[in-house]
Protein backbone atom coordinates (compact mmCIF):
# COMPACT_ATOMS: atom_id res chain seq x y z
CA UNK A 1 0.00 0.00 0.00
CA UNK A 2 2.65 2.58 0.85
CA UNK A 3 3.93 1.84 -2.58
CA UNK A 4 0.67 2.83 -4.63
CA UNK A 5 0.20 6.30 -2.68
CA UNK A 6 3.36 8.25 -4.36
CA UNK A 7 2.09 7.27 -7.35
CA UNK A 8 -1.25 8.36 -6.39
CA UNK A 9 0.66 11.71 -5.74
CA UNK A 10 2.24 11.19 -8.93
CA UNK A 11 -0.84 11.07 -10.65
CA UNK A 12 -2.33 13.82 -8.72
CA UNK A 13 0.18 16.50 -9.77
CA UNK A 14 0.81 15.45 -13.66
CA UNK A 15 -3.14 16.50 -13.77
CA UNK A 16 -3.12 19.08 -11.67
CA UNK A 17 -0.28 20.63 -14.30
CA UNK A 18 -2.53 19.21 -17.04
CA UNK A 19 -5.42 21.36 -15.97
CA UNK A 20 -3.88 24.37 -15.22
CA UNK A 21 -1.79 24.16 -18.86
CA UNK A 22 -5.22 23.72 -20.68
CA UNK A 23 -6.96 27.08 -18.52
CA UNK A 24 -4.19 28.83 -19.43
CA UNK A 25 -4.81 28.24 -23.19
CA UNK A 26 -8.51 29.70 -23.45
CA UNK A 27 -8.79 32.46 -25.27
CA UNK A 28 -10.89 35.70 -25.47
CA UNK A 29 -12.98 36.68 -28.43
CA UNK A 30 -14.77 39.92 -28.79
CA UNK A 31 -17.60 39.89 -31.22
CA UNK A 32 -20.67 42.48 -31.98
CA UNK A 33 -23.90 41.32 -33.06
CA UNK A 34 -24.02 41.96 -36.52
CA UNK A 35 -27.85 41.77 -37.50
CA UNK A 36 -31.13 42.32 -35.79
CA UNK A 37 -31.78 38.95 -36.42
CA UNK A 38 -29.19 37.99 -34.06
CA UNK A 39 -30.93 38.83 -30.59
CA UNK A 40 -34.00 38.45 -29.41
CA UNK A 41 -36.47 39.01 -26.68
CA UNK A 42 -38.97 36.36 -25.26
CA UNK A 43 -41.42 36.56 -22.89
CA UNK A 44 -41.41 33.54 -20.07
CA UNK A 45 -43.88 33.04 -17.45
CA UNK A 46 -44.35 35.55 -14.78
CA UNK A 47 -42.70 34.60 -10.99
CA UNK A 48 -44.06 35.07 -7.77
CA UNK A 49 -44.85 39.11 -7.50
CA UNK A 50 -44.52 39.88 -11.34
CA UNK A 51 -47.04 39.97 -13.64
CA UNK A 52 -46.92 39.39 -17.61
CA UNK A 53 -48.78 41.47 -19.82
CA UNK A 54 -47.10 39.58 -22.68
CA UNK A 55 -47.74 36.15 -24.76
CA UNK A 56 -45.55 34.07 -23.20
CA UNK A 57 -43.38 32.42 -26.07
CA UNK A 58 -43.87 35.25 -28.06
CA UNK A 59 -40.57 37.07 -29.52
CA UNK A 60 -39.71 40.76 -28.99
CA UNK A 61 -38.35 41.10 -32.54
CA UNK A 62 -38.36 44.87 -32.68
CA UNK A 63 -37.04 45.74 -29.87
CA UNK A 64 -34.80 48.73 -29.67
CA UNK A 65 -32.67 47.19 -26.85
CA UNK A 66 -31.96 44.54 -24.64
CA UNK A 67 -33.59 44.39 -21.34
CA UNK A 68 -31.80 41.39 -19.11
CA UNK A 69 -34.65 39.62 -16.54
CA UNK A 70 -37.97 42.27 -16.63
CA UNK A 71 -38.67 45.30 -19.04
CA UNK A 72 -37.68 48.50 -17.40
CA UNK A 73 -40.84 48.40 -14.88
CA UNK A 74 -39.99 44.87 -13.38
CA UNK A 75 -42.42 43.19 -14.98
CA UNK A 76 -43.00 41.22 -17.90
CA UNK A 77 -40.31 38.88 -17.55
CA UNK A 78 -38.35 38.24 -20.55
CA UNK A 79 -35.28 35.69 -21.86
CA UNK A 80 -32.82 37.34 -24.45
CA UNK A 81 -30.92 35.12 -26.45
CA UNK A 82 -27.73 36.01 -28.77
CA UNK A 83 -26.63 34.39 -32.04
CA UNK A 84 -23.61 34.33 -33.43
CA UNK A 85 -23.27 32.38 -36.95
CA UNK A 86 -19.81 33.31 -37.60
CA UNK A 87 -18.44 32.26 -34.90
CA UNK A 88 -17.24 28.17 -34.71
CA UNK A 89 -16.85 26.55 -31.66
CA UNK A 90 -14.22 23.63 -31.68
Amino acid sequence: MNKTLPNCKLILILGMILISSWVSAQKTLNVRISSANDDQEEWIPAKSGQTQGKTVGLLDAGSSDLEFGTEASGNDPQMVGLRFPKVLLS
